[in-house]
């Protein structure tokens, strides 16, 4: 049989991907082609150029088309050495997950790799589960997780979570921040981790700070409990840390850490989940264990390679401190627009990954909330997104390759908006 003749991108997408996303974007005016990526830009079709202030939510850590990264897969499928290897050990895992655990430190011995953040949370769900022998998590309003069943069973409220209010939720939610809370919760018992994120990114960018967390992991270990680190948004680098607790915390000693996004610069799909040796043979080490748990693409010699790269790259450019240096130039900025008292009314988080409150909005839980000043930003030429989980927050999370000279655009653009949108309810208001 032949295969149906090629139809229009959009057409097709609606037809047989999702039509109501179709809908949105069409109802947005986002439906252009982007047919070019390089460093801190994306080109659609007609030859316009946007500044990715989203890098892919996170993951375009070294932007688009690096091309350190462009050459090291290109000489893997030049190589002709195979992409996956269902058995024996394959090249380099080892050396990146030897350097992942020496870039954290804090004890952590042995790496899993994975497909994706959401993935990795699940495995560490499931090695929490296993070392305690409990099946209870807590998590903090305004988390994000994932979308997986577990995972998604960590979340509070939210889109996502809505359509399966029915469905298990193995996590117990606590207020962020609030350590009483957790600590009536950890009394209740059956609680294998707690699972927090440094800097909250869907929750609009809101940090721990070192105390906090230092506080946290007393409580878990008088209660028995694993301290799980989700920093899939901000590891290796997006805080001006390697991993977002050394920047506040570091003494910390998680039993387990996730990353994944910048992993491997956004191009390869890869996680990886940092264990102590404590909970790896608690896991692995039984009889009969040691393939408890896996997957067909792990560590796959793609994502290894892009994975090794990136490392390379992220140290040999001082990706790391250039993201605290950019980071404060970027909220000194965002500050300043801030004294104005026109729309900008909070900034928060740290280095490369911050939220931007946004004024006016009178229910927090506002599905439209910063919606306006992202779509009068795409219209200049910017591309922002909204955090979901606080949706009168804009959440930055550009590539660490970013310039100056494209942090100070920003901050113009971002000022355009703001007197247009005024000018526009003052006119109203008349």
């Amino acid at each position: 049989m032949l295969p149906p003749p090629r139809q229009d991108r959009v057409e097709s997408y609606r037809a047989h991907v999702n039509p109501y996303r179709v809908e949105g974007f069409e109802a947005l005016g986002w439906t252009e082609e982007l047919v070019e990526a390089r460093g801190s830009f994306l080109v659609d079709a007609s030859g316009r150029r946007f500044l990715d202030m989203s890098g892919c939510f996170g993951a375009v850590a070294l932007g688009h088309h690096s091309r350190d990264l462009d050459a090291a897969l290109s000489a893997l499928l030049a190589s002709g050495r195979p992409c996956t290897m269902p058995f024996g050990i394959p090249a380099d895992v080892g050396a990146l997950a030897g350097r992942l655990c020496a870039l954290a430190g804090a004890d952590l011995q042995k790496v899993y790799f994975g497909n994706s953040g959401a993935e990795g949370i699940e495995a560490a769900m499931k090695l929490a589960m296993i070392r305690t022998g409990r099946a209870a998590f807590i998590s903090f309003e305004g988390s994000y997780h994932g979308l997986t069943l577990g995972a998604l069973g960590l979340m509070g409220g939210g889109p996502w979570r809505g359509p399966l209010e029915h469905a298990p939720r193995l996590g117990r939610l606590a207020p962020f921040g609030d350590l009483a809370a957790v600590e009536r919760l950890l009394e209740e018992g059956g609680v294998a981790a707690v699972v927090v994120e440094v800097v909250q990114g869907v929750g609009g960018a809101r940090a721990w700070s070192g105390d906090a967390l230092d506080a946290l992991e007393r409580l878990c270990r008088r209660h028995g409990a694993l301290l799980i680190l989700d920093e899939v948004l901000t590891g290796l680098g997006r805080t001006g840390a390697w991993f977002a607790f050394q920047g506040v915390a570091p003494g910390l000693r998680p039993d387990i850490v996730v990353t994944s996004k910048g992993l491997t610069g956004g191009v390869i799909p890869l996680s990886a989940v940092l264990m102590t040796d404590d909970v790896f043979h608690a896991a692995y080490g039984p009889k009969g264990h040691v393939n408890i748990h896996g997957s067909t693409f792990s560590a796959n010699a793609m994502a290894v390679a892009a994975g090794l790269c990136t490392l390379d790259v992220i140290a040999r450019e001082g990706l790391v401190e250039r993201a605290a240096v950019l980071g404060e130039r970027l909220a000194s900025g965002l500050r300043r627009l801030q004294d104005e008292e026109i729309a900008v009314c909070d900034v928060r988080g740290r280095g490369l990954l911050l939220g931007v409150g946004i004024a006016g909005v009178e229910q927090p839980d506002d599905a439209l909330g910063a919606l306006a000043f992202c779509q009068a930003l795409r219209e200049r030429g910017v591309i922002v997104t909204v955090a979901a989980h606080a949706p009168s927050y804009l959440k930055l999370t550009p590539p660490l390759t970013i310039s100056e000279a494209e942090v100070d655009l920003f901050l113009d653009r971002l000022r355009e908006v703001m007197l247009e949108l005024v000018e526009v309810d003052d006119a109203e208001e008349r």
